[in-house]
């Protein structure tokens, strides 16, 4: 902890000290590492005889003779090295993402296929920016929401120009040239081919056919071998994998399920449906403004007008989609797209950018939405969010897209770290969705023992708000109970939650759960049900969609009201703290606390994790409850 943070009791970075990748010494005997990062030490030259020093004329001689020689290699070895380094100046960073269970490899990648190539730069005072982005967002400490201009997070925390210069200059003399610095100082892109990349970093690249995904997938062989000048510069290289492309935390229901509707009594004051949307079953913008007592901000005005909201997508919409969906409320959506690396492509996509549009909607019918449209990959995680922290001019964050942190290439949590603290100092509220498979986010994936404790990224990161999911039915009197979400099946799921593996315990979890082994996820919670779904247009048809999806852009939504409450003279930026503090203090006055229920969705973990009285890791804090929206002004 450093002095600042400890007096002033702001929240810790989530740092572990081991947490960016190691630096390996590479081969000197082939320009290609082995996956485990075996190294053989080059051999040197034997050291001559010392003359004897009765023989000072040929000892004189010789060493003019061994001179001569040495200048003549120099020159004729000079080219090679200033390409290609010596061993002794070069190392390689991190390892790599080993290829999923099953898979089958195909061959060498074409050496002319084009490459979006990001590098990630390490920030300037990396302590620094962690200690800010905390002290910025404790309710205790005197700069509490004294957030910087984007702008000005970046001319401070960025990288110098003589670090960007060199690590530039290190990059050209291996061959890699025409980099493009992102906006924020922190992300050198490239646009370059498998071929050139492969001589740059001294690796290679093979296609795999992957179980599950329809086209090939491909992967390196070894981390990148960067000049030792400019290793301790460089946090990550993206884009030589695509074995871990995120994975939206949905779940489409193509059809409602007959006598799982939930239905309100009386009106909320903000948004209506249309009988369409109420004959799919699902859950309704009303149902769920009574569920989390907005009607008193509808009643004041409060529609989270003004306030910008920026939406991370990997996939592409149906404008007309979300036109149905407004039409059917009322309602005239402000919304931009804008395309990140050339976009996600076109069409409906999966459905997941809709359901998230429109589940914000339903929340915030006013904010202004930007969407942000990236390509999948890992180069297009990172840019996209950088693109929204330094470039969007919005209060709030949202990303229903994660995947398990087990399954990460080394240094890509690392890089999201630094963007997000960026985006903590800059006042920004990221919120992101736990997952779908309960404790055992790797449940789909290749990376753990399917059944392992595991956690989603990036809603285990320590400036993320993670979201959980709950389920809605009727209960006596008019009044909704709420539970955890664990539906099995095809069409089921589990709010994701349980500890980090990357990021310790931070300051402002501490005293929730006593000996915690990192930080806890989710932090709070909201309505996921697949059994209901949300109701939503999706490539032109209402149908009803689950899963951690729509929690998390309901509580963007929550977080944009907040932002548009009168009188609020700062965003709420980074809200964990402030969470954590109003559920210390008085929780039944600010969240609906979840008692029942659990999220061991495999059944293989019994109590891990169960709800209780307070905070617990299958619903967080809660789900929203009346007067929190205010209280967070």
């Amino acid at each position: 902890m450093s002095e600042s943070r400890a007096q002033h009791t702001t929240p810790s970075s989530g740092r572990r000290p081991a947490r960016h990748p190691a630096v390996e010494r590479p081969p000197s005997w082939s320009p290609l590492a082995t996956r485990h990062g075996a190294h053989h030490p080059g051999h040197r030259p034997a050291a001559a005889p010392h003359p004897r020093a009765q023989f000072p004329r040929a000892r004189g001689c010789l060493l003019l003779l061994l001179l001569l020689l040495g200048v003549l290699a120099g020159l004729a070895l000079s080219p090679l090295f200033s390409r290609a380094g010596s061993a002794s100046s070069l190392v390689r960073l991190g390892g790599v993402l080993a290829p999923p269970p099953g898979s089958v490899l195909l061959g060498p990648v074409p050496p002319r296929r084009a490459i979006t190539l990001d590098v990630v730069l390490v920030p300037r005072d990396p302590a620094g920016l962690a200690a800010l982005a905390s002290s910025v967002s404790d309710p205790s400490s005197p700069r509490f929401r004294h957030f910087l201009a984007p702008a000005a997070v970046a001319a401070r925390f960025a990288p110098s120009r003589a670090v960007v210069s060199a690590v530039r200059s290190g990059l050209a003399a291996r061959g890699l040239s025409g980099g493009v610095l992102s906006d924020g100082g922190l992300v050198v892109s490239y646009a370059t081919t498998a071929g050139v990349l492969e001589s740059a970093f001294s690796l290679g690249l093979s296609d795999y056919r992957v179980p599950g995904r329809p086209s090939p997938s491909y992967g390196a062989s070894a981390g990148p071998l960067l000049g030792r000048a400019i290793a301790p510069a460089v946090a990550f290289v993206a884009g030589l994998s695509d074995f871990d492309a995120a994975l939206a935390e949905g779940a489409p229901e193509s059809r409602a399920v007959p006598g799982r509707a939930v239905t309100s009594s009386g009106s909320s004051g903000g948004p209506v449906p249309c009988a369409a949307a109420v004959a799919t079953g699902g859950m309704t913008a009303d149902t769920l403004a009574s569920a989390y007592d907005l009607s008193p901000l509808y009643g004041a005005g409060d529609f989270g007008q003004g306030v910008r909201v920026a939406l991370f997508e990997l996939e592409p919409f149906r404008a007309d989609d979300v036109a149905r969906y407004a039409s059917c409320y009322g309602l005239a959506p402000r919304l931009a797209v804008q395309r990140v690396d050339g976009g996600a492509g076109v069409g409906a996509g999966s459905g997941e950018a809709a359901s998230d549009v429109e589940s914000l909607l339903s929340v915030a019918p006013r904010a202004r939405l930007s969407v942000y449209e990236g390509p999948w990959s890992e180069s297009g995680v990172i840019d996209t969010y950088s693109a929204i922290v330094l470039g969007s001019r919005a209060a709030v964050l949202s990303t229903s897209w994660g995947i398990c942190e087990g399954e990460l290439s080394p240094g890509l949590s690392a890089a999201e770290d630094s963007i997000f603290e960026e985006a903590a100092a800059g006042g920004m509220s990221v919120v992101a969705a736990s997952g779908d498979h309960g404790s055992e986010d790797c449940a789909t994936g290749w990376g753990s023992p399917a059944d392992a404790l595991s956690v989603a990224d990036p809603a285990a990161q320590p400036f993320v708000t993670g979201v959980g999911g709950t389920t809605l039915s009727p209960g006596p009197r008019g009044q909704l109970r709420e539970r955890v979400w664990n539906v099995p099946g095809s069409f089921g799921g589990s709010g994701g939650g349980g500890a980090s593996a990357d990021f310790p315990e931070p300051s402002f979890q501490r005293g929730v759960a006593p000996g915690a082994p990192g930080r806890l996820v989710p932090d709070v919670s909201a309505f996921s049900s697949s059994s209901t779904g949300d109701a939503v247009v999706q490539d032109g048809v209402w149908s009803t969609y689950g899963g951690t999806s729509i929690a998390a852009p309901t509580w963007a939504g929550l977080l944009a009201l907040a932002d548009a409450e009168k009188g609020c003279a700062a965003p709420v930026g980074f809200a964990d703290p402030l969470l954590y503090r109003l559920a210390g203090r008085a929780p039944a006055a600010h969240f609906h606390d979840i008692t029942s229920g659990d999220n061991d969705y495999l059944g293989d973990h019994p109590g891990a994790y169960g709800a209780t009285v307070g905070y617990d890791r299958a619903s967080g804090l809660g789900s929203p409850g009346a007067g929190l929206a205010a209280a967070l002004c």
